[in-house]
């Protein structure tokens, strides 16, 4: 074959890629852990690495799809032949075995040493050329035929749910000096402070006197309060992206 090297033959060798790996924070030097950026004198000096690493980027994909061109190429170069054999000998070997099936019904295939050659029989059918035009006649004639995709409308379902935090898990502090945690994953129900409760450390009567929440979490619900299934909560929040140029 034509060798038309399509990629440098060193790109052919495994690369070694153990420093991307180790380039973790646990592993860097410890002067590099501590290092942050500290004013804006520094955020530009960041902002320039990021800017030369981009191009960089950039001309390591503007080489690749030169690669891919060349490997392309390459490959149609190098398969025209094959692919005209195999085009050639598989028609012969098509008509040879219709040729046999016409011959004989029950024979449906043709077995050779290198393989076999199988036909099948398909019944006439009809087949849909302009969908348009066929929709059009069925909307009329067939509305059996069209098949209507359920789909929701986020928006819409967005204005009939409530999301909210739910706390989950807290400390609470009775007038009897008791400190009770307190934990339900189906949402607590604490009484407003200044409550009259029995406290369940002491059993003394009690008022609440302080709620400290140690966990929550975000769950969407309809106007009766009852959690939707299927449906969960983005938390969203503040994110930052660099933006070069």
């Amino acid at each position: 074959m034509t060798d038309l090297s399509p990629i440098p033959p060193t790109l052919l060798a495994p690369t070694d890629t153990g420093w991307v790996e180790a380039l973790t924070e646990d592993e860097l030097p410890e002067p590099a852990q501590r290092w942050r950026i500290d004013g804006t004198g520094s955020a530009a000096w960041a902002m320039a690495h990021v800017v030369s690493a981009e191009a960089q980027l950039e001309a390591l994909t503007a080489q690749a799809v030169e690669w891919y061109a060349r490997i392309d190429a390459w490959l149609a170069h190098e398969s025209a032949q094959p692919r005209a054999t195999v085009a050639f000998f598989g028609a012969h070997l098509e008509r040879f075995a219709l040729d046999a099936r016409e011959a004989d019904p029950r024979k449906k295939s043709v077995t050779l040493p290198g393989g076999k050659v199988q036909t099948r029989e398909a019944k006439p059918r009809a087949v849909v050329t302009d969908e348009e035009e066929a929709l059009a006649w069925a909307l009329n004639h067939a509305p059996e035929a069209i098949r209507t995709v359920e789909k929701l409308r986020l928006e819409a379902l967005r204005q009939r749910l409530t999301v909210r935090e739910m706390e989950t898990l807290a400390w609470v502090t009775n007038s009897c000096g008791c400190k009770v945690s307190v934990r339900d994953d189906e949402g607590l129900d604490i009484p407003p402070v200044g409550t009259e409760t029995e406290c369940s450390e002491c059993g003394a009567e009690a008022l609440i006197g302080m709620v400290e929440v140690l966990h929550s979490r975000w769950v969407v619900t309809d106007a009766e309060g009852g959690f939707v299934p299927g449906v969960d909560v983005d938390p969203g929040g503040i994110t930052a992206r660099v933006v070069t140029g």
